[in-house]
């Protein structure tokens, strides 16, 4: 629930720009949201490799990952290519993934993907306001 929170708050816009909110099909059948951080380059997400979420892949390659404002239906595999393993690199130059040697790339499949953590929470933001101005005027006394 934690991963999912700043995206029900209405905030994927600004923590979507480097870490994505990936949800796969786990084992059991049930969907795992896991954040992850991200890099985008020739439209493919590429992303370091990191148990659980990569086991998952290996018996549903089709998740949805959702970041920045939009969300997207991807297929995604482990790098194993050579050369597709040094444009991974290449792209994570000068990151704080630069070290990384295993990755995972997310192709965008066209699939119409559902937004699978809707922002339902932004009316908390109406409310702050109002709680903070409340409990101003009721300190005061």
């Amino acid at each position: 629930m934690k991963s999912e929170f700043a995206w029900r708050l209405g905030l994927g816009w600004l923590v979507g720009r480097r870490i994505a909110l990936l949800t796969t099909v786990r084992a059991d059948g049930g969907l795992r949201k896991s954040q992850i951080p991200f890099l985008f380059s020739g439209g493919w997400f590429y992303a370091p490799a990191a148990a659980p979420w990569i086991d998952d892949l290996k018996l549903h390659a089709e998740a949805t990952i959702q970041a920045g404002p939009g969300h997207k239906g991807v297929t995604g595999r482990r790098i194993e290519d050579r050369r597709e393993l040094e444009e991974a690199k290449t792209v994570a130059a000068g990151t704080p993934w630069s070290t990384v040697d295993d990755w995972v790339l997310f192709e965008p499949t066209g699939r119409v993907a559902p937004m699978m953590t809707p922002p339902d929470l932004v009316w908390v933001w109406a409310i702050v306001p109002v709680a903070l101005t409340v409990g101003r005027f009721l300190g005061r006394r």
